[in-house]
């Protein structure tokens, strides 16, 4: 599982495209949005009880699924969305990596 570092001020995730809420960062890979019909989001979750082991570690979040899909072509923008969404995902832990903010922890 991989966690944002302890040391990191969470301000630096803003520099990668992640939204400051009250309970943590959210980055919406590809343009996606609570807006949108289906959306992806990756969330870095800061619980008030900092000691959890969910404290700073990523989470890929697919919402809006129990919408329903009325046709195929729906269907195929949705699996096109997963895939994109993944990829953006691939590439954000990536530049996390090499800016030395993400550590590998055990679940």
């Amino acid at each position: 599982m991989l966690k944002i570092k302890d040391s990191v001020d969470l301000k630096e995730l803003e520099k990668f495209g992640f939204e400051e809420k009250p309970w943590g960062y959210i980055f919406y890979p590809n343009n996606n949005s609570p807006q949108t019909r289906y959306f992806s989001a990756i969330k870095i979750e800061i619980p008030d009880d900092k000691k959890s082991w969910l404290n700073r570690t990523f989470m890929f979040d697919l919402q809006n699924m129990s919408l329903w899909c009325n046709s195929l072509e729906e269907l195929k923008s949705d699996f096109e969305n997963i895939k994109q969404s993944y990829e953006a995902f691939k590439k954000l832990v990536d530049d996390l990596k090499k800016a030395d903010l993400v550590e590998e922890v055990e679940d």
